[in-house]
């Protein structure tokens, strides 16, 4: 995470802005409109190491303490020699964060290989990276191939895609990759924000029904818990936040949920 905030955080400083003097732009406007004004749309570099410098240890932290309360990592690895996850829309990768402090900080002895997906190219110098993962460009409304995972991540891109309205046609195209790919015993982690209104039932309520068992988890700052769900009691940031970065990031997790879903 200390690297990936220093590099983010060069690149907030040395270039410019994309809209060539056009607006006066501090990429918090950028992001705080995409959100609650636009499309949240994702296509500008320097944007995107505002986003990881901002939010980075906060969503990356979330993840780590929903691995603390779940034990999914521990679970899945006594049963898998090696463990293939997956990460569709994967932004900067704050699973892969999170699964590599996780590892290291508990010395868990697993074998993993990680593959993230997404459609934007701007991630590509403003993403976390290590000798397990490789990346991809790809674009989920079209299609998904879920052969062969043990561990499928989807983070923050739900809501994401309700906002423009496309979030029931990757549901779609979801449930059919999970009917007839998912192998017996993967699962399927959705973390996203805990907000009827930002998509969270519409997933749970259709997705659920393709699995054996679901876990709910959520953080005990959320406003809402939804039915039989487990609360995080953990809030913490759990990285070191490097001195000198020209934003301050978000130093407390966000109101989110964590669904766990076993096929």
């Amino acid at each position: 995470m200390d690297d990936l905030l220093l590099n983010c955080n060069k690149t907030l400083k040395t270039m410019l802005c994309c809209h060539d003097g056009k607006l006066v732009c501090d990429c918090y406007t950028c992001l705080h409109n995409g959100f609650h004004k636009g499309s949240d749309s994702y296509e500008c570099e320097k944007k995107m190491s505002y986003y990881v410098c901002n939010y980075g240890p906060a969503y990356s932290s979330e993840l780590y303490h929903y691995f603390e309360k779940s034990q999914i990592l521990e679970k899945i690895s006594s049963h898998k020699s090696n463990v293939k996850i997956l990460s569709l829309g994967s932004g900067f990768a704050p699973d892969l964060v999170a699964i590599s402090k996780y590892i290291e900080n508990k010395a868990i002895s697993i074998n993993y290989t990680y593959h993230g997906i997404d459609l934007s190219t701007k991630w590509n110098n403003s993403r976390y990276n290590n000798k397990y993962a490789t990346f991809s460009t790809g674009d989920v409304l079209s299609t998904i191939n879920l052969e062969n995972y043990d561990l499928v991540f989807i983070v923050k891109l739900f809501s994401t895609l309700n906002k423009i309205k496309k979030h029931l046609i990757f549901r779609k195209i979801l449930i059919n990759a999970i009917s007839s790919q998912m192998l017996s015993d993967s699962v399927l982690v959705f973390c996203d924000i805990n907000s009827r209104y930002e998509g969270r039932d519409s997933f749970d309520t259709i997705v659920h029904k393709e699995f054996s068992a679901v876990r709910r988890y959520c953080f005990k700052n959320n406003t809402y818990t939804p039915t039989n769900c487990t609360v995080i009691q953990n809030t913490n940031i759990v990285f070191n936040i490097p001195k000198g970065l020209k934003i301050s990031p978000l130093m407390n997790t966000t109101n989110v949920v964590c669904f766990e879903y076993t096929k």
